[in-house]
């Protein structure tokens, strides 16, 4: 899951076009559609809007933006630098996949991603795979550091400036806390478990078959496909280069409306 967006060719103003089975026209948003509603008419004209011309869909360009994980970094980035100094991306940033955001706005919003590669980000904090040194994931302050919410087994599951925890849900009562701690799988008969030993103090836990492994949930949100297994959570400096995977596709996506004089279009 994540936000997309695309912006429309201008093939269709300049005569380049196929022409189309069903009769179109440009809806208020600034996009072809089927002048008749149907379902027919819906297939047909899809069919027509994948090779109408050069661009597949009759998309000048179309952006994967980020996964929702990356793009909530991404916003509270902006927020903790102060939103004073992004005021059209705070208006036209979407918080679902729709929206649109029009070229005028785009040109404002690629003046602000400029200033914000030249912007102290300061630091954060980080869970890292102390074996490699790659950063797992960065802590969230919308929701305290807390990733995994198991109602079954009522426990809260995340990390902050003291650590990664362990806590049950209701009482707030804390089960494991370390700043550097090994993770093991086990096997009991056929349930899985999940093993947490502290390398830095006493505490231990054991998570049984119904509670997703932290360290992998997160790994899966990096894209990694192994496990590690000695993890530690650390202060780092960030620095505009930290957020290549938003910037880069957002420029090109506002760019693209500014050349075409045309929406972005946000899904």
């Amino acid at each position: 899951m994540g936000l997309d967006a695309s912006v429309m060719c201008n093939c269709w103003k300049e005569g380049k076009c196929k022409p189309p089975p069903v009769p179109v026209q440009i809806n208020e948003d600034g996009y072809l559609h089927p002048l008749v509603e149907g379902s027919i008419t819906h297939r047909d004209f899809g069919i027509w809007e994948q090779s109408a011309c050069i661009h597949e869909y009759m998309h000048y360009t179309h952006e994967r933006i980020s996964n929702w994980g990356g793009y909530g970094r991404f916003i509270v980035a902006l927020e903790k630098l102060g939103w004073v100094y992004f005021p059209t991306l705070r208006a036209e940033l979407p918080s679902a996949n729709y929206g649109l955001t029009h070229s005028t706005a785009a040109s404002k919003c690629l003046d602000e991603l400029e200033f914000f590669k030249k912007m102290n980000l300061g630091a954060t904090i980080f869970l890292v795979d102390t074996e490699t040194g790659q950063e797992i994931r960065s802590y969230d302050p919308t929701t305290q550091g807390v990733y995994i919410f198991n109602g079954k087994a009522k426990l809260d599951i995340g990390f902050d400036s003291r650590g990664f925890f362990i806590r049950d849900s209701v009482e707030k009562r804390e089960m494991f806390r370390s700043m550097r701690f090994e993770q093991r799988f086990l096997l009991k008969g056929e349930k899985r478990q999940v093993e947490y030993i502290a390398l830095d103090n006493q505490a231990h836990f054991i998570c049984s078959n119904d509670v997703q492994s932290f360290i992998q949930f997160a790994r899966e949100w990096k894209r990694a496909y192994e496990t590690p297994r000695y993890v530690h959570v650390a202060e780092r400096r960030v620095d505009a280069r930290d957020f290549a995977y938003i910037l880069e596709p957002l420029t090109r996506i506002f760019q693209a409306s500014v050349e075409t004089g045309n929406p972005v279009r946000w899904c």
